[in-house]
């Protein structure tokens, strides 16, 4: 087995539709495993059946005690910013204090019908996710809002119950444009398709621009998305992760292995050792299974205490 990973936490992202069962027993547990947070991912016109984030969310504040939970990611330009301002700050108060909210911009090969409902131009969706973020943050610390810009008008809103904390947040992508807008505007940065090898450079990236406005870079959370699988024979889970990532992305896990992780426990834990190496502080795993009770309780007792116990204070 591979040396301890002292200095990673990690993050499972749940499968697209648990059911109510699934999701109540698995949250149940993770909030007593010493796994760092548990996180719902934004669909709405999937093609497949998929939990509404905030519902899910909501659902999660109230199964929960301990484990910290979030947005991997929410597709914020796509939706209503007072009304997921105002959602999230429910969650926050709900869970008291437990919430990350991880956003990102989408992209048009899985969420341009999803932009067409909305009435959100894609073209438009970095400027509006730049406007939002500001937005989020006035409107969960001050009262009587005036606000003027992509599309919306608004004078004096104020919301409540306003956030138990300051409610950290991730930017997700893949670009260059999101990794700026991670310096410049986020609490840490959630790399997607990325790599062990090619992330030093791009956390580089965040910092440098964290530091062109102003802001420490060294405080923001260096964070990475994968999707993953894990079995006890090796093989097993190779096969569920490629199935599921030709539905899911229309791409075989050759072409994405880099920000996957599949195997048995030992085999997790070499590739969590190469990207803490890198530099990660966190990963976020979007763990696919039919069998989500038993995977997170294999990831529980077998992977996390090679992980570090210090307290979950990193978001």
């Amino acid at each position: 087995m591979s040396n301890p990973t002292s200095g990673l936490r990690l993050g499972l992202v749940l499968p697209p539709c648990p059911t109510p069962h699934e999701l109540r027993a698995s949250a149940s547990y993770i909030d007593d495993s010493g796994i760092h947070s548990l996180w719902v991912t934004d669909r709405t016109v999937a093609g497949m059946p998929w939990l509404d984030a905030l519902t899910a969310l909501g659902t999660l504040a109230a199964v929960t005690r301990r484990v910290r939970i979030g947005t991997s990611v929410l597709v914020l330009p796509r939706r209503n910013p007072v009304h997921v301002a105002h959602a999230l700050a429910t969650v926050d108060h709900l869970s008291e204090g437990r919430l990350i909210v991880g956003v990102g911009v989408g992209n048009s090969a899985v969420s341009a019908a999803e932009f067409d409902i909305a009435g959100v131009d894609m073209a438009r969706r970095g400027r509006v996710t730049d406007e939002y973020l500001d937005l989020l943050r006035r409107l969960w610390t001050s009262d009587d809002v005036d606000h003027e810009g992509e599309g919306w008008r608004w004078a004096g809103v104020s919301l409540a119950p306003k956030p138990v904390r300051r409610v950290p947040v991730w930017v997700g992508g893949s670009t260059s444009a999101a990794r700026r807008r991670a310096g410049r505007a986020g609490d840490g940065w959630l790399a997607v398709c990325s790599s062990p090898e090619r992330f030093p450079a791009e956390w580089t990236e965040v910092q440098e621009e964290a530091r062109s406005h102003g802001r420490d870079g060294a405080s923001l959370v260096p964070a990475a998305y994968l999707f993953g699988a894990i079995d006890e024979d090796g093989t097993t889970s190779r096969h569920t992760l490629d199935a599921t990532l030709r539905g899911f992305l229309g791409a075989p896990l050759e072409a994405v292995a880099d920000t996957c992780i599949w195997g048995t426990p030992e085999q997790w834990l070499d590739r969590l050792a190469a990207w803490e190496a890198a530099g990660v502080r966190h990963v976020n795993v979007a763990l696919f299974t039919d069998r989500l009770e038993y995977d997170t309780r294999l990831i529980g007792e077998h992977i996390v205490p090679h992980l570090s116990h210090a307290p979950a204070d990193i978001a």
